[in-house]
């Protein structure tokens, strides 16, 4: 039987055999490891995507008009775009672009594209507002040989540009204004038109009535018989005809009587009353300068230019009335709850007979209306004893007169 001792003999240490390595070395290792994993380099993580904004995100601009907008790439260190529109016209720098509305309105998208990464894109949208012309008058009426101005306005657009025509007579035109000159032989409907430059297909018209008249062209004081609308006559032929209820009206219903501008400057002397006027009507003297109307009335041949009666609407522009006698109203009188509207005219040296309603010049009387417009009521005044005076107008029996411009003065 053998024995063992394990007993170290005096004077000698035992020697032991190496053991493995602690189990802390090995969990420190794995923690490294798996903090390594976890660190940007790591190729299983996927990069941040690219994106395009561009700016501003919304604009209105007018037809014609222009809109800058920028680009700004992220995710990616190549911050090229390329730039689109879906209307208009485009010019463009790197991240910058510049859009050219089209001339229609409407809605244009803007888009930029990366090109480091064709799915990504960002956009802007973009309200065009479109050309819009209107007119002023947007309607209108004028006598033969006459004028009527006319304005347009442009909105939706800085391009102000504009065409003019029309259907009669000729345009004389000033940008955004034009004057019609109507033609002097003919009458009826035509139109003034106006379109954008722009955009030619942006037009507006304005329906222009040349008005049929009684034309003025003799500055004698017979009756010809032959007085037509259109036609050689005088005052007197003209009024009758009126009277009548011969030939045309305008639209609004009033017969015209327009003087010849070859009448310009002269004067019509009556040898006779004029018939009164009792029938709506529009007296028109030429369209540059004036035509003098002469009663040439006196104290034992007395006689008014014009008589207003039996609520008639009539109006008298460019004339001068003078030379009348009458014991109410020497040059004029408007009675009968007429209405009568005077225009750059002259109520001049006539002369009442004194009454109670005496008036030089003008006698508004029986709730009838006068409107002065840029006229004068100059140098009338009343002969004789006795009544009551009113050298230059006489305004009663619940009468109304206006006055605009012009002068009142009477001797």
């Amino acid at each position: 039987m053998n024995t063992w001792n394990d007993a170290v003999p005096a004077g000698r240490r035992r020697r032991r055999r190496a053991r493995p390595a602690a189990p802390a070395v090995s969990f420190l290792l794995a923690v490294g490891l798996l903090l390594a994993g976890c660190s940007d380099s790591d190729p299983s993580t996927p990069p941040d995507p690219v994106r395009v904004t561009v700016t501003p995100p919304t604009a209105t601009v007018g037809a014609g008009g222009t809109q800058v907008f920028t680009a700004a790439v992220t995710g990616s260190s190549n911050n090229s775009v390329t730039w689109s529109a879906s209307g208009g016209s485009l010019q463009s720098s790197g991240t910058q672009a510049t859009l050219t509305a089209p001339v229609d309105g409407g809605t244009v998208t803007v888009t930029a594209t990366s090109q480091a990464d064709a799915s990504a894109s960002g956009s802007a949208s973009v309200t065009v507002t479109p050309v819009q012309l209107a007119l002023s008058p947007s309607e209108g009426e004028v006598f033969r040989g006459g004028t009527l101005a006319f304005t347009v306005t442009v909105s939706g657009t800085d391009s102000r540009g504009v065409e003019w025509d029309s259907g009669c007579g000729t345009l004389d035109v000033d940008g955004s204004s034009a004057t019609l000159q109507a033609p002097s032989d003919e009458a009826g409907p035509c139109d003034v038109t106006v379109r954008s430059t722009l955009n030619p297909a942006v037009t507006t018209s304005a329906p222009v009535m040349v008005r049929p008249d009684w034309v003025v062209t003799e500055d004698g004081d017979g009756m010809s018989g032959s007085c037509t609308p259109g036609g050689a006559c005088t005052l007197r032929d003209a009024l009758a005809a009126v009277q009548a209820g011969d030939g045309p009206v305008g639209s609004d219903g009033r017969a015209a009587i327009r003087f010849s501008h070859e009448l310009a400057g002269s004067t019509v002397t009556l040898t006779s009353e004029l018939p009164a006027i009792r029938t709506d009507v529009v007296i028109q003297g030429p369209t540059e300068g004036t035509v003098t109307v002469d009663a040439g009335a006196s104290q034992t041949d007395p006689r008014r230019v014009f008589l207003f009666s039996d609520g008639v609407s009539a109006e008298v522009h460019g004339l001068r009335l003078t030379g009348g006698v009458a014991p109410q109203g020497g040059g004029v009188a408007v009675e009968g709850g007429s209405s009568v509207r005077f225009v750059d005219s002259e109520i001049a040296d006539n002369r009442g007979i004194q009454s109670s309603t005496t008036a030089g010049g003008l006698l508004v009387t029986e709730m009838s209306t006068v409107r002065l417009e840029n006229t004068r009521v100059v140098g009338n005044r009343t002969i004789g004893t006795g009544g009551r005076p009113g050298a230059g107008m006489s305004v009663v029996a619940g009468s109304t007169l206006e006055m605009e411009g012009g002068k009142h003065r009477g001797k």
